[in-house]
């Protein structure tokens, strides 16, 4: 008798397979899942298929990569109640889901789209079944048409904006990056995390309005490049406007700033467009 014998598991194995790994938004998604019995005959409460995304925001230089989210797409579906597996039996079951008009692009690493699989079995180990898939496309958010009047602002770097996060909804932030015809997006809700990459169809330049100004850099006249050492007026990330800090880092296309106030925290890494050489 083996150690999961001891312990009331089967053995029983869970499969998927999709009739497609490459979807398009407003597209059907089909597929078998199949337990197969193990070495007895096992009570299965059900066996359930999700159609989610994963969402992972941008790493910051120096900093362990940040936790993602899972957020289904679709409803789940129950593809089955309960029932008796016999010992070395196939059991397959079909699942289909109608995927929205409108979806996230995918973006390796940031935005990954999966069907989950898993089997319910009382007294023992749940059996999981996972197939990546590719979305082909990606519906631009709603309410954002081209509409007939004069064509849209494009976002640039340090432009305000308004962007769709991963977990849904309009939200405000700014441009911190672009790279490789995606948008990075720094948050100004703190709750929503630190950056995101976001296709161009999902992001906005934000109106002028009440506030704005402030976030607008300090007026300066030429340039001048900053260094370590250098003393600086720079943006705080978090609570927004320009202070003074000092460069004691650069690194990755990065500045490393520590503020001259300490209630600003100890120091912050910034984009080049956010750090101006002080007088």
């Amino acid at each position: 008798m083996g150690l999961f014998d001891m312990f009331g598991a089967g053995g029983g194995t869970l499969t998927m397979v999709a009739q497609s790994t490459q979807v398009a938004p407003g597209q059907m998604v089909a597929g078998t899942v199949t337990f197969t019995g193990g070495k007895r005959q096992q009570n299965i409460t059900n066996i359930k298929v999700r159609f989610v995304v994963e969402t992972k925001p941008m790493a910051e230089p120096g900093k362990p990569p940040p936790a993602g989210a899972t957020k289904d797409v679709v409803p789940e579906q129950m593809v089955t109640g309960a029932f008796q597996a016999q010992p070395g039996t196939p059991h397959p079951f079909q699942f289909g889901f109608q995927l929205p008009p409108q979806m996230l692009p995918e973006v390796k690493g940031q935005t990954d789209y999966k069907i989950l699989a898993s089997a319910d079995i009382p007294g023992e180990v749940d059996a999981h079944a996972v197939v990546d898939v590719q979305l082909v496309g990606g519906g631009a958010p709603m309410g954002m048409g081209m509409g007939m009047g004069a064509p849209p602002a494009m976002p640039t770097m340090g432009s305000a904006v308004m962007a769709q996060h991963p977990m849904g909804g309009m939200h405000p932030g700014k441009v911190v990056a672009m790279q490789n015809g995606m948008i990075g997006v720094d948050w100004d809700d703190a709750k929503l995390g630190q950056s995101t990459w976001v296709a161009p169809s999902a992001v906005q330049v934000a109106p002028m309005g009440k506030g704005m100004m402030q976030q607008m850099p300090p007026p300066m006249g030429k340039p001048s490049m900053v260094e370590i050492g250098s003393g600086v007026m720079a943006e705080h990330p978090k609570f927004g406007g320009w202070h003074p800090g000092r460069v004691v880092a650069m690194q990755n296309g990065m500045v490393g700033v520590d503020w001259a106030d300490p209630k600003l925290g100890d120091s912050a890494w910034l984009q080049p467009h956010q750090v101006q050489a002080g007088k």
